[in-house]
């Protein structure tokens, strides 16, 4: 994906939700010992708006 925008400083952030309890392993976080959904956003930070998301399973490495 090519932008015709160039951004100086970009901000990353990630967090983890707490997810409802399934019967698979697939979501569920070791470091928060429960089952998450883990959340990224990246931002411009002279405009503060969001440039992409992703999401991924609690069991998963973001970065």
């Amino acid at each position: 994906m090519k932008s015709d925008m160039n951004y100086e400083v970009v901000l990353i952030d990630a967090t983890e939700t707490p997810i409802e309890r399934l019967k698979k392993k697939f979501y569920y976080s070791k470091k928060k010992k429960r089952h998450t959904l883990k959340t990224q956003i990246v931002a411009d930070k002279q405009t503060r708006q969001g440039l992409c998301t992703d999401f991924s399973n609690g069991k998963k490495t973001l970065l």
